[in-house]
């Protein structure tokens, strides 16, 4: 897994640059689908394989009442989601959050998030049904 993190460490910038643009619409659809979830009754979110933050500072954005905790093995992506956020969520950017973590071993107690979302990153776990369990433990 650490191998694929150090991937991620290598091409953080030229994914947020090439693959963020092209993930945009799939992301928002995800966020049309999330408003049942989080319009009203969520307050803690996790956001699993942040990536840039492109899921996580989107759903800051839409949710003024949500805070997002966004995860990614990789120690750039994770630096560039704080980037991006710091860039675009204005006063919002307190709400948001990013941590470097495993899908298949988060670092939070039961419980310590009402939804955890996640795009695109599944598929890249080596060890899914793990990751799922973490994912729904949360």
């Amino acid at each position: 897994m650490t191998e694929m993190a150090e991937r991620y460490d290598q091409i953080a910038e030229g994914y947020a640059q090439w693959w963020a643009p092209v993930l945009a619409p799939a992301v928002e659809r995800l966020l049309d689908r999330a408003d049942a979830w989080l319009a009203d009754s969520a307050l803690r979110v996790l956001d699993i394989g942040t990536g840039t933050g492109q899921l996580a500072i989107g759903a800051v954005t839409r949710w003024g009442g949500i805070s997002v905790v966004g995860v990614d093995a990789s120690a750039e992506m994770r630096a560039m989601a704080e980037t991006l956020a710091e860039r675009s969520l204005g006063q919002a950017r307190e709400r948001f959050q990013a941590e470097v973590a495993f899908a298949d071993t988060l670092p939070f107690a039961d419980g310590a998030f009402d939804v955890a979302l996640s795009s695109f990153v599944f598929q890249l776990v080596p060890n899914r049904a793990r990751a799922l369990r973490e994912a729904r433990r949360e």
